[in-house]
């Protein structure tokens, strides 16, 4: 359940990112929707990393 959680969060940064890439919007707002979007999928994938390497 957690790995569908993540994947689903995964999917919204990346939807996120594109969808604010097409728009016509200030580079504000696509800095801080891009910032958001990088964190989050750096936390998940430290956060993965770290888990795999605990389980060694």
């Amino acid at each position: 359940m957690q790995n569908r959680i993540q994947l689903i969060i995964v999917l919204t940064c990346v939807l996120a990112s594109a969808i604010v890439s097409s728009m016509d919007i200030s580079y504000t707002t696509k800095t801080i929707v891009y910032s958001i979007s990088i964190a989050v999928l750096l936390i998940i994938g430290l956060r993965g990393i770290i888990q795999f390497w605990k389980e060694k």
